[in-house]
């Protein structure tokens, strides 16, 4: 039996899995200016993600380049209006908001839990505010193990949640998701 564990490391966001789910878009959140309200959003394939336009002068666009899985059109919602786009094809989507992307107004959605288009986000071309943004996403990766004691093994040498926040002051968030797997 093999284990699949997804760990994300994420810096001033959010996580949600839901069906439909609504996504505003601000001139102001928590911690920065120019965000959407849920920065990474995981949902089914066929489910529908709405963006408000909550505050004026923003709107949405997949990044085209390595951004979206293979097969997927070209989405650019205007400026200032709502947007929906409903999800058909599994993957990893990187978006902006084109007229903030340099201040890091970006987002992810992630549909069927299906990541094998990381490696392609991983060469998105962000700019500005973005990169940094990005970076922490970045961390996403994978730890492969045939045996649970090979998890268990990895585990133990891993820094516990209190031991992250206290080596990098921080306060990130690391999420553990742990899908078991017959053939990967």
């Amino acid at each position: 039996m093999k284990f699949l564990i997804i760990i994300f490391g994420l810096l001033f966001s959010h996580s949600v899995l839901a069906e439909d789910t609504t996504i505003d878009m601000l001139n102001k959140g928590e911690n920065r200016t120019m965000v959407f309200s849920k920065e990474i959003v995981r949902i089914d394939v066929g489910d529908t993600v709405f963006w408000k336009s909550i505050d004026k002068g923003h709107n949405v666009e997949f990044i085209k380049k390595n951004g979206v899985p293979e097969g997927v059109d070209k989405f650019k919602s205007k400026v200032s209006k709502d947007a929906e786009y409903t999800f058909t094809i599994p993957g990893i989507y990187a978006y902006w908001c084109t007229p903030h992307k340099s201040m890091g107004m970006i987002g992810f959605v992630i549909v069927g839990d299906d990541l094998s288009n990381l490696e392609s986000i991983k060469k998105v071309k962000f700019i500005g505010k973005s990169k940094k943004i990005a970076g922490h996403y970045s961390m996403l990766g994978y730890v492969i193990v045939d045996e649970e004691e090979d998890y268990n093994e990895w585990l133990s040498e891993q820094m516990t949640f209190e031991e992250v926040l206290a080596s990098n002051g921080k306060s990130d968030l690391i999420k553990i998701a742990l899908n078991k797997k017959n053939d990967l």
